[in-house]
C-alpha cells in the first residue's frame, strides 16, 4: 500500500520510539454516500483532552490479515459488514507521548449492511458516538475543529489527507 503522509509529532517532544502499532482505519460509506465518524470527547491521563472527530478502526491483532482486521474494526465500532473494499493508501505518524509509530492502513469501503456496534470496554467508557456525515462535511469538520487541543492536532494531520484522497474516489464512485 503507498504511503500518503509521513508525519511528525509537533505537539508532544521527542523521547523516543519504543514499538510501532500496525492500524486499519476505513472511510467507510452508505448509499446516500454519507461517512462514519466517531465523535470522542474524553480526558485522559496520557494525551490529556480530546475533542475530535475520527475515522473508524484500530489496531491489529497478532497474527492477523490487515483486511480482516478492517472489517474486524468496522464491524465492532460501526456496526457494519462491507463490500467494495480498496485501498487508499498508509499515513505513518507518530505519537511521542507514548513513544509509538503508527502504521496506518486506510481503506474506503461501502456499508453493505449496518446493525448493532461491538465496542471494547476502554471505547465504551470513552462514548464513542457514531455519526454520518458527507465527505465535504466531514472535511470541512476537520479543517475548523474548534479546539487547538494536541491530540486533536495530531488526529487532524493524519486524517485530512485520507478524506481529501477518498472525496476524489467517491466522486468517481457517484460518476459510475
Amino acid at each position: 500500500m503507498r504511503v500518503i503522509a509521513r508525519l511528525q509529532d509537533t505537539e508532544f517532544p521527542y523521547v523516543k520510539t519504543t514499538h510501532t502499532r500496525k492500524v486499519v482505519r476505513g472511510v467507510v460509506y452508505n448509499d446516500n454516500f454519507e461517512i462514519a465518524v466517531l465523535y470522542l470527547h474524553t480526558v485522559d491521563e496520557t494525551f490529556g483532552e480530546r475533542d475530535l472527530f475520527e475515522t473508524p478502526g484500530g489496531g491489529v491483532e497478532k497474527g492477523e490479515k490487515l483486511i480482516d482486521a478492517f472489517r474486524r474494526e468496522i464491524y465492532e465500532e460501526v456496526g457494519a459488514t462491507l463490500d467494495n473494499i480498496v485501498e487508499l493508501g498508509r499515513v505513518i505518524d507518530y505519537y511521542n507521548q507514548i513513544y509509538r509509530r503508527n502504521d496506518n492502513h486506510f481503506y474506503l469501503a461501502h456499508i453493505k449492511s449496518l446493525g448493532e456496534r461491538h465496542l471494547v470496554e476502554y471505547e465504551k467508557k470513552w462514548n464513542l458516538a457514531l455519526r454520518f456525515m458527507s465527505i465535504d462535511d466531514a472535511i470541512e469538520a476537520y479543517e475548523n475543529t474548534r479546539r487547538d487541543l494536541p491530540v486533536n492536532n495530531l488526529v487532524r494531520a493524519r486524517e485530512l489527507p485520507v478524506l481529501k484522497l477518498a472525496k476524489r474516489k467517491l466522486e468517481s464512485i457517484k460518476k459510475n
